[in-house]
């Protein structure tokens, strides 16, 4: 075990998703020095913007996480025109689709339903949603933000606070010692891998851990191709379907469409213990039965589960954290006040977008969580 020679740090983030991130750059604008110490080797968390195609046809970027924000999220709005971060309108024109039955109402099989009630106004990010963390990342000294850092525990010292890190390539642990730290980690997440010393209330922890994690019980599947044929037939590429697996898809295309893209959500459980080829096969099924057979043959094919993303999701909890609430009445809602009050006398503090009591589960609540938490360690409730 290393102890960290970096000058005096005044805030430590356990996280370089969106709130992290947001906190992060917003304490370095009011002159803190801060530390950004991230999990995974890239920025964004669960804005997660994959490259494809780099050396081949097509060359772009696919969201597998978070994808729009929408109107009157004016947090997400202000960070995009400050950082210069280029958007487009969703595309939204033409029909939806409806897949399965309504009984009484509508009998089984794929409907076309006139317009498209299903995806209101939002926009989407040219570069992929992951573009505004990497902004924001920049805005940052480079040794601001250190990726592969694991934050196995966090010690109040009475007047401080200590992290210590698995450095991710080499095995050793580093302690780092700051005046205070923001938890911008997922709450049940934070509590599942994060020794905390002395230990957090009971209270807490419970609730931390029956707050759904966001994306964490849901499988986002991309299918690509060269042209949008839906938007000919006056479709929207929007579906609903009452059958599944896959009970939403969405038109992903880029700007032009001439990349074409179909994404579906899908929940974890219906795809424990299935392998990425599988699911893949029944992403592929879905769409032909509910499209037709132009959409039959696509160049690429990406899937990702969230909850088997061990730095998103607590691990071996099967389907835990549904993007809706879990049926359990003993789930909690996003926003709840425990998660802003603070501790160890506020040198804890935490942010993610299930703390966030109007945005929770967008990129908006994330941001605004973010900058809740830089107002509380500085001791600005202007904010609040």
């Amino acid at each position: 075990m290393t102890h960290n020679d970096t000058p005096t740090i005044d805030v430590i983030i356990i996280g370089a998703g969106m709130a992290g991130l947001t906190a992060a750059a917003e304490l370095h604008r009011r002159g803190s020095c801060v530390l950004c110490l991230e999990a995974r080797d890239r920025v964004g968390g669960r804005a997660y913007s994959r490259s494809v195609g780099e050396n081949g046809e097509f060359s772009d970027v696919v969201d597998l996480g978070a994808t729009w924000y929408w109107p009157g999220e004016e947090t997400v709005a202000q960070l995009i025109q400050d950082l210069g971060v280029a958007t487009f309108d969703h595309y939204t024109a033409g029909d939806a689709l409806l897949q399965g039955e309504i009984p009484g109402q509508v009998p089984d099989g794929v409907h076309r339903l006139r317009g498209n009630m299903m995806a209101g106004p939002s926009k989407r990010f040219t570069d992929g949603a992951q573009a505004l963390a990497d902004a924001l990342r920049d805005s940052l000294p480079t040794e601001a933000v250190r990726t592969g850092a694991v934050v196995t525990a966090v010690t109040d010292t009475g007047t401080g606070v200590e992290v210590s890190a698995i450095d991710e390539r080499d095995g050793t642990t580093v302690v780092y010692s700051a005046a205070s730290a923001i938890l911008a980690v997922p709450p049940a997440l934070a509590v599942d891998g994060i020794a905390f010393s002395p230990g957090l209330d009971d209270a807490l922890v419970d609730t931390a851990r029956r707050t759904p994690v966001w994306m964490g019980g849901v499988v986002k599947a991309v299918a690509t191709y060269s042209g949008s044929p839906w938007r000919a037939r006056g479709l929207a590429g929007t579906a609903m379907s009452r059958t599944g697996p896959f009970t939403e898809i969405q038109d992903l295309s880029d700007v032009a469409g001439s990349t074409g893209r179909l994404f579906g959500f899908a929940q974890s459980e219906v795809f424990h213990g299935v392998g990425r080829t599988e699911i893949q096969d029944a992403f592929l099924r879905q769409l032909v039965a509910i499209f037709g057979d132009e959409v039959a043959h696509p160049t690429d094919v990406l899937v990702i589960d969230w909850n088997r993303e061990k730095f998103t999701s607590p691990q071996g909890i099967r389907g835990y954290g549904r993007t809706a609430l879990p049926s359990d009445p003993s789930a909690m809602s996003y926003g709840q006040p425990v998660f802003t009050a603070g501790q160890w006398e506020g040198r804890l503090q935490w942010a993610s977008t299930e703390i966030d009591d109007v945005f929770g589960g967008h990129m908006e609540g994330a941001c605004r969580a973010g900058l809740r938490a830089a107002d509380a360690v500085t001791g600005d409730r202007s904010g609040q």
